[in-house]
């Protein structure tokens, strides 16, 4: 009998805007109103006990998240990271990337034989090697979706070695996941990494050539849908900034009669 392989997944993001950062993290800390939870379908929240707060500068304790006493909140992450950059006194760019997200995963077949607490851990090594504790943002183990996953959100923090920036602190994201070489190497370091719980890497290209079994896929397409939905979410949130400045500055000038005639069609005098 042939034995089912099993995959070490692999996805990042860039994270270019505080919105998009702030919705990434209401799903990693289940930071939702109860309607919002009965929209998360993928989600079983009959076993979210078993998320497992890993890292989180904001509070180095580790603890589960769902401790109602301890839990971390958007808030204080973001404050924290608003320090972490004054600290190291890195000035940066308007439109630079202000984290890196992952999703780090298995094959779904490898759910329920995975060791769950060696794995999250293994995985917490790979990040304070990639990234360095002192720039994780947040990172936390999901254990009630279809699939055990990890969301790890991180600054992407360099200090080079030559050049004019030469022993100081700057944000680089191009230094870690820049052009498909490094994504590639990225992947198959993860994968190195992840082999003792008997994961191997997909092949390079499409997620469709990397991943064989079909279930994978399957089951992937509502994560996927669900990223494409937190990118509109964020659109809108940048979207309803400008138009409240649009808004303030139409008051200002006085142009309301005029802004309500275009409205209606009646040319202005």
């Amino acid at each position: 009998m042939t034995k089912t392989k099993c995959y070490a997944i692999f996805d990042v993001l860039k994270n270019k805007t505080f919105a998009e950062i702030w919705l990434l993290l209401q799903e990693e800390l289940r930071e939702y109103t109860e309607e919002q939870k009965e929209e998360k379908k993928n989600v079983n929240w009959d076993f979210e006990w078993r998320n497992r707060l890993l890292v989180s500068m904001a509070n180095p304790d580790e603890e589960r998240i769902n401790k109602k006493e301890n839990k971390i909140k958007i808030q204080d992450i973001m404050d924290w990271r608003k320090k972490r950059i004054e600290e190291a006194k890195i000035k940066e760019r308007p439109n630079g990337v202000k984290a890196v997200s992952y999703i780090l995963s298995y094959s779904p077949e490898k759910e329920g034989n995975m060791p769950i607490s060696k794995w999250c851990k293994k995985n917490k090594e790979f990040a304070i090697k990639k990234h360095g504790l002192q720039n994780i943002m947040n990172m936390v183990y999901h254990g009630g979706e279809k699939t055990g996953h990890i969301h790890l959100m991180a600054l992407p923090i360099v200090i080079p070695e030559k050049g004019r920036f030469k022993g100081q602190e700057r944000m680089d994201a191009a230094g870690f996941i820049g052009g498909k070489g490094k994504m590639i190497q990225a992947h198959t370091d993860y994968a190195q990494e992840m082999a003792i719980f008997g994961l191997e890497r997909g092949q390079n290209g499409s997620l469709a050539k990397k991943i064989s079994p079909q279930e994978y896929y399957t089951n992937q397409t509502e994560e996927k849908n669900h990223q494409e939905r937190k990118k509109m979410y964020a659109l809108i949130a940048r979207l309803k900034l400008k138009l409240k400045k649009v808004k303030k500055w139409i008051e200002e000038k006085g142009l309301e009669k005029e802004l309500n005639n275009i409205l209606k069609g009646t040319e202005i005098a």
